[in-house]
């Protein structure tokens, strides 16, 4: 096993992250972690650990058997510049994933993702207001708007990595053409990139059939007392996927109602400007943003 991580999926929220860390898993030579999230940079009493152990603890097969590439996501982490400086001394040659994604989409599945999760009642339009007024730590504002200000998620990173270590993917192309991008992550950590996986969508946002159902299952997974508990009786791995089961037969296939199109058009003015900066920094082509979507994309269904 290797004992540093090779790849680190940074962002951003509601971009495919769950799915291309799922996609990479399945290689033979990768190994990843079980819970949605990799939090050993962020969390100082994770940190305190032997990062040894933990990968031990965390990451499946367990124990990753000798040469196995390890990789990690963590979706906030482009924003946390302690997490990173703690990653650049961990591995200074990790490869960084930044997955983004038009960015009205990705507000638009953000917000229903909470609203599902959490019981949020507050209007997807009260955006405008927040945005006007510069109320920029609203939770509103920081959980919707933030996450697709790209550009100033890409000036945190290169303050710790090189932009030859940092490698910005669309999330259109992932979700139509996943196999090419796998291939390309798996050739830039070194494990044979003919491995083909068998991509199907995780973490999708959908609408539940029971919200009650829905916001206990989302307290499970956050309560770190209950998973310790958890831990002394099973593996994690098991209540993990029984949890994991009961929430796909909670989904319904009722869909979402569309985002109002002078909102839409609004917050399309608004990321207008970040975008471009965003382009011309990274050399990245986001003309697949200009082309209309389905309603299925404009509603964020992914």
């Amino acid at each position: 096993m290797s004992d540093t991580l090779s790849l680190m999926c940074v962002g951003a929220q509601k971009c495919g992250t769950t799915s291309i860390k799922n996609y990479l898993a399945e290689h033979p030579e990768v190994s990843s972690h079980i819970q949605p999230e990799f939090i050993y940079f962020t969390n100082d009493q994770e940190y305190r650990r032997r990062f040894e152990d933990v990968v031990r603890e965390q990451f499946y097969p367990s124990p990753p058997h000798a040469g196995t590439k390890l990789i990690a996501k963590y979706v906030s982490m482009s924003w946390s510049e302690k997490a990173l400086e703690r990653l650049q001394q961990h591995n200074p040659d990790c490869q960084l994933l930044l997955l983004v994604r038009e960015p009205v989409a990705r507000a638009y599945s953000s917000y229903n993702m909470e609203r599902q999760r959490t019981g949020l009642s507050r209007s997807f339009s009260e955006l405008r207001t927040i945005i006007e007024e510069k109320r920029h730590e609203d939770p509103m504002y920081r959980s919707f708007i933030r996450h697709g200000l790209y550009i100033e998620q890409w000036r945190v990173l290169t303050r710790y990595f090189p932009p030859s270590h940092i490698q910005v993917e669309l999330f259109e192309n992932l979700s139509q053409s996943p196999v090419p991008l796998c291939q390309k992550l798996f050739d830039a950590i070194g494990v044979d990139s003919s491995f083909t996986p068998s991509p199907r969508v995780h973490n999708a946002t959908t609408q539940h059939r029971s919200k009650l159902l829905a916001h206990a299952l989302t307290a499970v997974r956050r309560h770190r007392t209950l998973i310790n508990a958890v831990k002394r009786v099973m593996p994690y791995g098991t209540f993990r996927k029984i949890v994991d089961s009961v929430v796909k037969l909670n989904a319904s296939r009722t869909r979402f109602e569309s985002m109002d199109s002078n909102m839409r058009e609004y917050l399309t003015d608004f990321y207008a400007p970040f975008n471009e900066q965003f382009a011309e920094e990274t050399g990245v082509d986001l003309s697949l943003w200009q082309v209309p979507r389905s309603d299925a994309y404009a509603q964020g269904q992914k």
